[in-house]
């Protein structure tokens, strides 16, 4: 399934973000229910996200606001692991395409 994530600034997070403890953490990705289902998973199992820059492996939390065909993931050493600098001087944080896979348990 194909996803664009956008990132926030988590407050909790920003502080611990270059920390080994706040790793962890922002390894998750918010999806909206219909998307859960579409990928046959279920809220806590993890999903792969894979793009030409890369491809990291995240939990997944249930979000009813979250509009279908979007993730939003804090920002972190993790998600830049995605993004995108090819053209300008700053990394594409709000639009990164991604190809979403679910994990086997």
């Amino acid at each position: 399934m194909k996803l664009t994530i956008v990132t926030y600034r988590d407050i909790f997070l920003w502080s611990e973000r270059y920390k080994e403890n706040g790793q962890p953490a922002a390894a998750l990705v918010r999806l909206s229910p219909k998307d859960l289902a579409d990928l046959g998973i279920a809220a806590g199992e993890k999903l792969k996200l894979t793009n030409e820059e890369g491809s990291i492996v995240v939990d997944v939390l249930a979000e009813p606001k979250c509009p279908s065909g979007y993730g939003y993931m804090p920002v972190s050493p993790l998600v830049n692991r995605l993004t995108t600098c090819r053209h300008g001087k700053l990394p594409n944080f709000k639009h990164i395409e991604v190809k979403a896979e679910a994990l086997e348990s």
